[in-house]
């Protein structure tokens, strides 16, 4: 007897996609799943918060998240400091979540 075939649809997770822009330099993206932009800015608060008064007069870095389903992007908040270019920012950004995984994961 042959059961009933169906179409595999796929299901479409909420995620947060970051862009890291500073005029002048590569931006850097990030895709992130299990956590908010909320969540993901005021921990890019928290890790940035002392390198703006180092960096008076330089240009700005822009992280923006933006929460996406699928394809489709919707709002975007963003959180702006003076100091790192987007190499440097997303190297710490990424230092931190592996810290925080493996911390939960002990």
């Amino acid at each position: 007897m042959i059961k009933t075939m169906k179409l595999f649809k796929h299901e479409a997770k909420e995620v947060v996609r970051v862009r890291i822009a500073k005029d002048g330099y590569v931006p850097r993206y990030i895709t992130l799943s299990g956590t908010t932009q909320d969540e993901f800015l005021g921990m890019c608060r928290v890790l940035f918060r002392d390198v703006e008064p180092q960096h008076a007069g330089e240009k700005v870095t822009n992280i923006q998240a933006r929460r996406a389903v699928g394809r489709q992007n919707l709002e975007a908040e963003s959180y702006s400091f003076r100091g790192f270019d987007p190499d440097q920012a997303y190297d710490v950004i990424i230092n931190e979540i592996n810290r925080r995984s493996q911390n939960k994961a002990l």
